[in-house]
């Protein structure tokens, strides 16, 4: 019941049209399944069809966009994009929703996505892609080559676990995360101290609150501590903040997962020859510290 009602919910978030209106065509080099018909070579797809690859990949055209999908996946077909309900596939032109998040590949770049139960696991190739949660929170922007695996939850939650620089623009404390290169405005006491170190936070949700230029939302800090890590040269008056310095990349899940949304997130980086694919497949036998 989950299944179907998060089903129906991904669909009405990327559009669905009757189902005597093609949406598409998935080609691929064998056989594989479209509403649990068996298909050889090619195959018109509709608003709501269920395509199943089994041993070799499919290439689906939606328009503008592309999805290669890997054996053994399985996506469902929605006017703007696919739901992944198994397995792994590529993005291109399209957003595609896996769980409880929405994963948009800006112009040109294309998002590898990962079904690793209860992770998804979302690399960035050729540029950056955005992922937010359901409820419309923007949770992460991955960067070219990196990769993140993301634990989402269904209820929207009021706490986010944050680390990064702070910084002070305009009287106001500004903090963008290492792990999910997500900004956020931070308010409370005694955040002077901070400024121009790396804290690790934890805080509340201020949703109704209007963020400083820059950032998503407005935490409320309830806990926080200064932690090892450089930070740059703390901004003059109506200039914009620096960013943090970029994290090491290394095939391996590192930093302390954190969270808006009630997902948790943690980097899977991988640099050199291996790239973001390579990362994922590496991440599957990875555990967030």
């Amino acid at each position: 019941m989950v299944r179907t009602a998060l089903g129906l919910l991904a669909l009405s978030a990327l559009g669905l049209r009757g189902a005597t209106d093609p949406v598409g065509a998935a080609q691929a080099p064998g056989r594989f399944r479209v509403d649990n018909a068996v298909v050889d070579g090619n195959a018109t797809l509709y608003a709501g069809s269920r395509v199943e690859t089994d041993r070799a990949s499919s290439r689906l055209r939606l328009g503008a966009g592309r999805v290669e999908m890997a054996p053994a996946s399985r996506v469902r077909v929605a006017e703007k994009g696919i739901i992944l309900e198994q397995g792994s596939t590529d993005v291109t032109g399209m957003e595609a929703v896996a769980s409880w998040l929405r994963i948009a590949p800006e112009a040109g770049s294309t998002a590898k996505i990962t079904l690793a139960a209860p992770n998804v696991l979302v690399a960035a190739a050729k540029g950056p892609v955005r992922v937010f949660h359901r409820s419309g929170d923007l949770i992460a922007f991955v960067e070219a080559g990196a990769a993140l695996s993301l634990t989402p939850s269904a209820q929207q939650s009021d706490t986010a676990s944050l680390t990064g620089c702070v910084t002070k623009v305009e009287g106001r404390y500004l903090l963008k995360d290492v792990n999910t290169n997500v900004t956020v405005e931070l308010r409370g006491g005694n955040l002077d101290q901070f400024v121009g170190r790396r804290i690790e936070m934890t805080g509340a949700v201020f949703r109704t609150a209007q963020p400083a230029p820059g950032a998503t939302q407005v935490i409320r800090v309830t806990d926080a501590k200064a932690v090892s890590g450089e930070c740059g040269a703390q901004p003059a008056a109506g200039q914009p903040a620096q960013q943090p310095p970029a994290q090491p990349k290394a095939p391996r899940v590192e930093g302390r997962p954190s969270g808006i949304s009630g997902t948790t997130v943690a980097v899977i980086v991988a640099g050199g020859a291996g790239g973001a694919g390579a990362a994922l497949a590496a991440s599957r036998g990875s555990k967030s510290r």
